[in-house]
């Protein structure tokens, strides 16, 4: 081959000149960030047709409206690390076909379990924030520092790897300096996470996600269609079997690349497991995501959805880019594999120096996708679990808001600085650490790494450690301990918990106690959803077992009766391969654009509206006038008497009785109806017309977009930032005003 002679593929030139590196950092990045900046612009501007102010509570949770698609994408976007790019490809490389699988495998059961734990959460928890904040609930102030603790330690060694995965690949590429790109990726996060919160999150994760499965199926394509060496699944199947004889692989049969029986797949299959069941668990980004969902179905479908379409990534890349490599013979050294540069080289050998262009960029992307969630997880952890718990209990939603804000720009920071002591200045690689990373806080788990590195290697060096069995005992010990001491523990002093009081132990962590009256009329609504969900949860357990016991088991015994694949066989795992990652790229992509229809809708009009205005305003000109601020919406809108907080206060320790007109139902002839008051952004001024004409007709609000309807009372969180209300004289917020406005725009 081309190759004969060399003993390194990156050793002996750059592919891409450091302008080009740090273009696609800085520039391409930063495209993505502006771009993701102006969208969250867009939504707070043109999606109600006023300004909306950021809250607190929307800047953690997205006010809570998110659906099973949107979730489902977001979730695929925070689970596609680097790793899942690099980290695949190289067991594929190393043990052939087993290694695709159980890279997926092993990391995509986790985010399908959760769904029965995302729709607990959002039953007995809806108004939680953070893990930590149930846990302190639940269980108190030790329980929930210790919780602080596991949870910012795993989204530390999470953006560890995130950071170098990306810092080495880059600067493999290219030469450039790995300090640089390891300070700078993380800080072309923060611009628009700091700007927008979880819903710029969420906005910033629907385009990397697109723009991921594009590159993978551009990938695909290319080796097993298009390119000259390849081409063809038949090509890449003949390469594979003669490459056994060449270089075969330790534990598979036959030293094959084309068989799922790989006694070091299995091991790695298993480490895979254990691992991502804490970084999954015990990372706030997932509990954040579960409860930024819309209602528990949402929830249950979108960690479900997600987990399934995530399979798709790493199945795929590793199928494609992992398979190729060893194909094709591509002269990489051990070391070169390790860091992650398996998918790069295939990139440059089949499209020159524009493939390491297109996959680096796909690493900025896999970095800001998981990057982004990851800060916001620390954020919220800071702010509201130590800032406004032990710092500042009084804190208002400016300073919590603030305090959020300061916490991701100095995370972006650290992140920089960790990934560079890890593998700098400590010379740990990227699947050092991800295969390490489930052992670390586990007394038993970090105690049986150490003794099986030193039995088996005869030393304790950071080389025995990063072996397949030490790792494996450390990780299966660490997760086995926690199971039985939680499980001893409770049976030596159960605490028959009635977890339906959750929500009300959450109550105290509103910001604005004015909001506890509305909480006060939702939670009438929640015990009806909790109610209702007591078969969700059967269903859902049911299908999370199922699929997880096909994916890990069936599938796998499926594929050691097959022994080593056939030329049919392997043909039916290419095509396999490229269907799941089109089907759900496809289902990524369209699902969010459904669900937020209207949104969008609105905003394209509101835009247009803003161009025919400003038109109007070029074409005609300007009057002079003078206008007394205190005298607007004075005629169209009564005075609003606003209640202080010891009002509120009293008004929480009335009894609640259900409205005459039932729960959820609209009240068809309303007496003294009238406007609800909002404040929005510092000028009062009342619901928007539509809106009250629509209840006084009695027709039903859109559930979809947030509007609770509960009687004669309900809140527009997507409408306005509800601050403070109008109270009617049964101490619940109503409509006031003359019932002669049916019909017609009321007063």
């Amino acid at each position: 081959s081309s190759y004969d002679g060399r003993c390194s593929f990156f050793g002996y030139s750059d592919v891409l000149d450091d302008g080009k590196a740090w273009a696609i950092v800085l520039g391409f990045g930063g495209l993505l960030a502006i771009i993701t900046t102006m969208l969250m612009h867009c939504t707070i501007r043109f999606d109600t047709g006023k300004r909306q102010k950021v809250t607190a509570d929307n800047f953690a949770s997205a006010n809570r409206l998110m659906g099973p698609g949107f979730t489902a994408s977001v979730l695929v976007s925070q689970w596609t690390w680097v790793a899942t790019l690099v980290q695949s490809s190289n067991v594929a490389y190393q043990f052939g076909v087993a290694g695709p699988f159980w890279y997926a495998a092993g990391a995509a059961v986790q985010l399908i379990l959760f769904s029965v734990l995302s729709l607990q959460v959002k039953r007995t928890a809806p108004g939680a924030h953070t893990i930590c904040e149930i846990v302190l609930s639940r269980w108190g102030k030790p329980a929930h520092i210790c919780f602080i603790c596991f949870c910012l330690l795993t989204n530390v060694m999470v953006n560890a790897m995130l950071t170098i995965g990306g810092a080495v690949t880059i600067s493999a590429l290219t030469g450039v300096n790995l300090t640089g790109v390891a300070m700078a990726l993380p800080l072309m996060v923060t611009v628009y996470t700091v700007h927008g919160g979880l819903r710029a999150t969420y906005l910033a994760s629907f385009i990397h996600v697109c723009f991921i499965y594009v590159v993978t199926l551009v990938f695909c394509f290319e080796v097993y269609t298009q390119h000259s060496d390849l081409g063809n699944p038949t090509r890449v199947w003949e390469n594979l079997k003669a490459m056994a004889g060449k270089v075969p692989v330790e534990g598979n049969m036959e030293g094959s690349y084309i068989t799922m029986y790989s006694r070091r797949g299995l091991m790695f299959g298993a480490v895979n497991l254990v691992v991502n069941f804490g970084t999954v668990f015990v990372d706030q980004a997932y509990w954040q995501t579960a409860l930024a969902c819309r209602t528990p179905s949402s929830a249950v479908w979108g960690f479900i959805m997600g987990g399934l379409a995530w399979f798709s990534i790493p199945f795929a890349m590793a199928s494609a880019m992992g398979l190729a490599a060893r194909a094709l013979d591509l002269p990489l050294t051990a070391a070169e594999a390790n860091k992650g540069l398996v998918p790069p080289a295939v990139a440059v050998h089949m499209f020159g120096p524009p493939g390491a262009f297109l996959f680096a960029c796909q690493v900025v992307v896999a970095v800001m996708s998981s990057g982004s969630s990851e800060q916001l997880a620390v954020a919220a952890i800071f702010s509201w679990d130590i800032y406004r718990r032990y710092i500042n209990p009084e804190a208002t939603g400016v300073q919590i808001i603030r305090c959020a804000r300061i916490v991701i720009c100095l995370f972006g920071i650290f992140s920089g600085l960790l990934a560079i002591l890890l593998h700098t200045g400590l010379g740990l690689s990227l699947g050092w650490i991800y295969s390490s990373v489930g052992v670390f806080c586990m007394m038993f788990g970090i105690t049986g790494w150490v003794v099986t590195a030193q039995l088996v290697g005869g030393e304790v060096t950071v080389q025995t450690l990063g072996e397949d069995l030490p790792v494996l005992v450390g990780n299966v010990v660490s997760i086995a301990t926690g199971g039985v001491l939680s499980v001893l523990l409770a049976l030596l002093k159960p605490q028959n918990f009635e977890w339906e009081v959750m929500r009300d132990l959450l109550r105290h962590f509103l910001v604005d106690p004015l909001l506890s009256v509305a909480d006060e009329l939702e939670s009438r609504f929640e015990e009806v959803v909790y109610e209702s969900s007591r078969g969700l949860m059967r269903r859902t357990v049911l299908a999370a077992c199922s699929l997880t016991l096909t994916i890990v088991v069936i599938v796998p015994v499926l594929g050691l009766s097959e022994g080593t694949m056939s030329h049919g066989s392997f043909m039916t795992w290419v095509v396999f391969v490229i269907g799941s990652a089109m089907t759900a790229g496809l289902l990524t992509f369209l699902l969010p654009l459904f669900e937020t229809r209207e949104s969008l809708l609105r905003m394209v009009d509101a835009g247009l509206q803003n161009v025919s205005t400003l038109s109007s305003m070029i074409q005609t000109p300007i009057p002079s006038f003078s206008l007394d601020s205190s005298s607007v919406h004075r005629s169209r809108m009564p005075s609003l008497n606003f209640p202080d907080a010891s009002t509120v206060q009293g008004i929480l320790k009335k009894p609640n009785n259900p409205p005459a007109g039932g729960r959820g139902d609209a009240v068809s002839e309303p007496s003294d109806v009238g406007v609800w008051g909002v404040r929005v952004d510092g000028s009062a001024r009342a619901v928007k017309a539509a809106q009250v004409d629509a209840v006084l007709r009695g027709n039903s609000l859109d559930a979809q977009r947030g509007e609770v309807h509960l009687g004669i009372a309900f809140r527009l969180e997507s409408e306005c930032d509800v601050e403070k209300r109008a109270w009617g004289s049964s101490g619940l917020p109503e409509f006031k005003a003359s019932s002669s406005s049916k019909g017609s725009e009321p007063a």
